[in-house]
């Protein structure tokens, strides 16, 4: 009877996890589709082009889903610290990532997927750090926890701020 209970609370926490995500989904269809006379399934499901680059990219290469299936088997085998982080470090990089570079005609000269792609790794290390700080020690290592937290802050800033100024010199 336990472990029923126990697989409803991960199945639980891991539909929540995947409502984050469908709510990312829908906001960047939202904040990063061109202007224009869509459809509503056009608007959903349309063609990648239609939207901001790196957002259009991370659809048409499987990138998001990729994030969503790894969100989720975490979520699902009891880590679902880790699957918040990797959403979290996803849709802030793709978020800080869209403006890091310009959209020229050919798309090969934006850099916004180096943004998302180490707020990603930085959220994934965050996430197996903090993981393991509750495995050890509980709920009651706050502290610890913000240690990891602030870590994580000042080194995606630093990364972004890096890559925005070298994309900037080029």
């Amino acid at each position: 009877m336990e472990e029923q209970n126990m697989a409803k609370k991960k199945l639980i926490k891991a539909s929540v996890l995947l409502l984050a995500y469908a709510v990312t989904y829908l906001l960047g269809r939202i904040f990063f589709t061109e202007p224009g006379n869509y459809s509503l399934e056009q608007w959903l499901w349309g063609d990648w082009k239609q939207l901001d680059y790196l957002y259009g990219w991370l659809l048409d290469k499987g990138w998001f889903l990729y994030t969503i299936v790894f969100s989720m088997l975490m979520a699902v085998k009891g880590k679902e610290r880790l699957g918040w982080w990797v959403w979290a470090g996803f849709t802030t990089g793709m978020l800080l990532g869209e403006p890091a570079g310009s959209t020229p005609v050919n798309h090969s000269y934006h850099y916004g997927w180096k943004v998302w792609l180490l707020f990603v790794l930085i959220s994934i290390v965050a996430g197996l750090i903090t993981e393991n700080i509750y495995k050890e020690h509980g709920t009651c290592r706050h502290r610890s926890f913000l240690y990891v937290v602030t870590a994580a802050v000042i080194v995606c800033g630093w990364v972004v701020l890096g890559t925005i100024l070298n994309v900037q010199q080029i």
